[in-house]
């Protein structure tokens, strides 16, 4: 058994994506195609929104057992959110980036306990070599919940979207020590964060 969008679904997440984070200008495809298909959608940089956005298109198919305050909604697919220095370039199916998200977006499949809100991810053995960061942290997207917390699917349910926040291993360390939550809260002021090679730990800052 499979977990598919149909085309009218796949539309509704390009529009909601086009409407609230920009202009969809490249789609990178899923070549291998098992138990789900995950595209994901590129919104380049704009002045007014300086990083450029990377989405995942099918991840919403994989029902998930979110918290009951999500759940009563009929809320319990996800699409994820990852934010990127334009400077820091996309090459292809390849990038750490697409490999990140394509490597998240399956974890539902194996564990649906797995994403959720603050869920920290340790990805020391998948993406060392070629990125600084360590781990990622996952947080519903405040930006979306403020102007449309989520897309109404035909089936009835809703998918929202979560940020796939990359971390440096200063912040790592620092959740480990104190909490997902208390790091979510001293950095909210700089979300959304993306992925940048010369970004400074946020502890930094604390």
């Amino acid at each position: 058994m499979g977990y598919f969008y149909d085309t009218t679904e796949t539309i509704l997440i390009e529009q909601y994506v086009s409407e609230y984070m920009g202009p969809i200008r490249l789609t990178i495809p899923e070549e291998t195609v098992f138990e789900t298909r995950i595209d994901l959608l590129v919104v380049e940089p704009t002045p007014e929104r300086p990083l450029r956005t990377i989405v995942t298109c099918g991840m919403g198919a994989i029902p998930l057992e979110l918290p009951q305050y999500l759940s009563i909604h009929r809320i319990n697919r996800v699409e994820l959110v990852l934010h990127m220095s334009p400077e820091w370039e996309l090459s292809g199916r390849m990038a750490w980036p697409v490999r990140l998200l394509h490597w998240l977006s399956r974890l539902p499949l194996e564990n649906q306990q797995v994403i959720e809100d603050l869920a920290v991810l340790d990805f020391e053995p998948f993406l060392l070599h070629d990125n600084p960061y360590r781990g990622v942290i996952l947080h519903y997207c405040n930006e979306c919940h403020l102007l449309n917390p989520y897309v109404q699917l035909p089936r009835k349910d809703r998918v929202i979207f979560m940020e796939a926040i990359p971390l440096l291993q200063p912040e790592m360390d620092f959740i480990k020590q104190h909490s997902a939550d208390e790091f979510i809260r001293r950095s909210h002021r700089f979300l959304p964060l993306g992925a940048d090679s010369l970004r400074k730990p946020l502890t930094e800052v604390f």
